[in-house]
């Protein structure tokens, strides 16, 4: 999950003069999923124009009602989490452009084969950044994958691009994805738009498939024009994307 409201590992009580606790999403994800089983990952988002000194080392605060908790991205795994890690995805350039943080982070799974991986790219055409973006997701998701010594890694996310863009050969080339469809719905202020920014990269075996089965759940996603006004029909702009791995 992208751009969620939690809490990162060894957040202070009190963070800029606010109050801190666990972000709503985390923890109505964890009530939903129930007590038994489930393990967390929580990597910290700075927006572009967040400039806090508690931004940069938490992510960045989360706004209105959801005051307290941290903005980033999470990962929920059934079972126990054997190694994690997570780094900014973004090239170091010099002078930096805005003060965005946007991590990859990766788990594995105890007796499990698989490296659990999520990342968010930036959007857009323009930045200069998004190309080496790729490749450094790309580099992160294999060497953490041979550093656990886990047969395959499996890294989804919003890339907020086609499969097909010329910006993503790093990962369509190293890695098999089977997202076909719309994922993401937007409003431009005059027509609704769709896109297939969401997917999920799978290590390609020596033989055969490493993905059997794929959904992406539409009826999940708002397809209402995002103005003021106008109550959204579903619970994100982005659809739920279900993967199932061959053996």
């Amino acid at each position: 999950m992208q751009e969620v409201c939690g809490a990162p590992a060894g957040v202070p009580a009190v963070v800029d003069g606010v109050a801190q606790a666990e972000g709503y999403h985390q923890r109505r994800l964890k009530e939903l999923l129930g007590p038994e089983g489930w393990s967390f990952d929580f990597a910290p988002v700075t927006r572009d124009t967040d400039a806090s000194e508690g931004g940069r080392l938490y992510g960045s605060a989360c706004r209105g009602e959801l005051k307290g908790g941290r903005l980033g991205n999470l990962i929920a795994v059934k079972g126990g989490i054997a190694a994690r890690a997570s780094q900014d995805s973004l090239p170091q350039v010099t002078p930096d452009p805005d003060h965005r943080n946007l991590p990859v982070q990766c788990v594995a799974v105890t007796g499990r084969s698989t490296a659990v991986c999520n990342t968010h790219v930036i959007p857009g055409s323009t930045d200069p950044r998004i190309g080496q973006q790729i490749a450094n997701v790309k580099d992160f998701v294999e060497s953490f994958a041979a550093r656990q010594g886990v047969a395959r890694a499996a890294v989804g996310g919003d890339f907020n691009r086609e499969a097909e863009n010329s910006l993503m050969a790093p990962l369509t080339g190293a890695f098999e994805n089977c997202v076909h469809g719309v994922t993401h719905h937007g409003w431009n202020g005059t027509g609704h738009t769709w896109h297939e920014f969401d997917h999920l990269f799978v290590t390609r075996p020596a033989t055969g498939r490493a993905i059997s089965s794929r959904d992406i759940d539409v009826s999940r996603m708002d397809t209402t024009e995002n103005r003021e006004g106008v109550a959204p029909n579903g619970f994100s702009d982005h659809a739920p994307v279900v993967v199932r791995l061959g053996d």
